[in-house]
């Protein structure tokens, strides 16, 4: 049983494939310790959750066997292996340094296009996100926050279809209202701070160069100030 996630689990941007090694389990607590750092989250009702050794998968809806891709919104909580990021530990705000580096590696996000990576601040935590278009017209939301207490980055992906993807802002803060870091909620004092819609970039395809956008010309994709 496989399902791939925009997302990575060593950079927060390539596609992975992950094994389900367990039936998606609807609303109830999933938890997971990964890399030291405890994740636990209630999944919203109606969605369905799985864990797996890097975080949790959250899944809008039931469609999670078969080869096709399942409708609705993929969220993907997780904490990335930094080993290999040649990131300084040592940065004021290391989430936006490294979702910054992450957005600059080809191997990371391929061929898709990638926003800026823009900083913000969720109560304690130190974050950053950015937004990204693919050839397969999906979109997504990372955000990533340091954890205050070990210093490590969790990741929070937001994918859908550009047809589900005007939905993606209103998820985020159901989705970290029921997520716990360390035993710890997360403090969503700054989320106003997000832009309301999210602006996805344009991905245009080599032989779509005169593709038009999707948003109004005053729409912005980095918060306000």
């Amino acid at each position: 049983m496989l399902i791939a996630l925009a997302a990575c689990q060593t950079g927060t941007g390539a596609t992975p494939t992950l094994e389900l090694t367990a039936s998606p389990t609807p609303d109830e607590v999933t938890q997971v310790s990964a890399d030291g750092v405890t994740l636990a989250i209630q999944a919203p009702r109606g969605w369905q959750s799985v864990p797996n050794e890097y975080g949790i998968l959250l899944a809008e809806h039931t469609e999670l066997y078969g080869n096709g891709a399942p409708n609705g919104i993929l969220v993907y909580i997780f904490v990335p292996e930094m080993k290999d990021m040649g990131v300084a530990d040592n940065d004021d705000n290391l989430a936006l340094a490294v979702l910054d580096h992450v957005t600059k590696l080809p191997a990371y996000v391929g061929e898709s296009t990638v926003t800026t990576a823009a900083p913000m601040q969720l109560g304690p935590h130190n974050a950053a996100y950015y937004l990204l278009s693919d050839d397969d017209d999906n979109r997504t939301f990372v955000l990533a926050l340091t954890d205050p207490t070990t210093e490590k980055i969790v990741v929070c992906n937001i994918s859908s279809t550009r047809r589900d993807s005007a939905r993606i802002r209103s998820v985020l803060p159901i989705v970290l209202a029921n997520l716990t870091i360390g035993g710890q909620a997360v403090d969503l004092e700054g989320l106003d701070a997000l832009p309301d819609p999210l602006v996805f970039p344009v991905h245009r395809r080599r032989e779509h160069d005169d593709a038009t956008p999707e948003v109004t010309p005053d729409a912005v994709s980095t918060p306000p100030g």
